[in-house]
């Protein structure tokens, strides 16, 4: 009985030291400005993160400078050989304006009308090309990586279940399922891209973690789901096990991300299961929300 109890003991520790092996750590980076750095510095620490996350850029705010799409395109490139996986988010200017814009105006606070939301997705309706102008520039990023055999995780139209951003209509679902593939179909049929993993996130926020499946594209649409965490208070730590669970709610098939974090999930809240990555959102997040001991030990 005893030697049972040992062995049972031992495997589990395998088992949850295989679980949180398998768990690719990463960083964010942004084009320019004070959080660029992030990996740079992961390095000098002589860490080595598994992910690279960086932004395409969408405003002339350092941080998002839609000009320095050119030196993020080289720096997928260059990095390319060393990370096992590279992800790009896209907050995408609201389709009625041109870019650049900025965040408040561009990006959040933005309720588009049923009217709105009609012609955007009407095939070559003044909106709808005017979102494909748009989605040209992502198009042709992405076709400079295919060429040279790179795949990108692709993170567009996130947090889908919160008021945050325009294209999130949490009273029609419907319109974001629609624009999620209207997006997903141009990319791969008018770029013929394949090198595209399709990451679909949702945040993490407490009132709005019901009814995601109504949100959800399918999973013929949808190749990794995510969660965005944020702890609402200092030092909580992530519900982890319970974002696990609500995502494989929404699909059982789907490999399952830490898309956004700014608290580090502690070790023994990745062995419970198979996360496929975890990305802190930023250096300056990562160094105010963790120790110096703890971002040493989850690298």
């Amino acid at each position: 009985m005893k030697k049972t109890i040992l062995l049972f003991t031992y495997f589990s520790f395998a088992l949850s030291f295989t679980l949180y092996a398998g768990t690719l750590k990463g960083i964010h980076d942004t084009i320019g400005g004070p959080q660029s750095s992030g990996l740079e510095n992961l390095n000098k620490m002589g860490k080595m993160p598994d992910v690279f996350s960086s932004d395409f850029g969408f405003s002339t705010h350092p941080n998002d400078d839609y000009r320095k799409r050119p030196i993020l395109l080289d720096k997928f490139i260059s990095l390319s050989a060393k990370m096992k996986i590279m992800t790009l988010s896209y907050h995408q200017c609201r389709p009625d304006i041109q870019e650049p814009c900025t965040f408040n105006t561009g990006v959040a606070n933005v309720d588009f009308t049923d009217a709105q939301w009609k012609e955007l997705l009407t095939l070559n309706s003044p909106l709808n090309k005017q979102w494909q102008k748009q989605i040209n520039n992502l198009g042709d990023f992405l076709t400079k990586l295919q060429n040279k055999n790179i795949t990108i995780y692709l993170r567009p139209y996130h947090e889908s279940n919160i008021p945050s951003f325009w294209w999130a209509d949490i009273k029609n679902p419907k319109h974001s399922i629609d624009l999620w593939k209207m997006l997903h179909t141009y990319l791969t049929e008018n770029y013929k891209l394949k090198n595209i993993k399709w990451v679909w996130a949702l945040s993490y926020h407490t009132k709005y973690l019901t009814n995601l499946n109504s949100l959800y594209p399918g999973d013929e649409w949808v190749d990794v789901l995510g969660f965005d965490i944020y702890p609402t208070h200092a030092n909580e730590f992530p519900e982890i096990k319970k974002a696990w669970d609500l995502l494989e709610h929404i699909s059982l098939k789907k490999p399952k991300a830490l898309t956004e974090v700014s608290r580090l999930p502690s070790l023994k809240d990745l062995a419970q299961n198979n996360w496929l990555y975890v990305v802190p959102w930023g250096e300056n997040m990562l160094k105010k929300e963790n120790t110096p001991e703890e971002i040493k030990a989850f690298y």
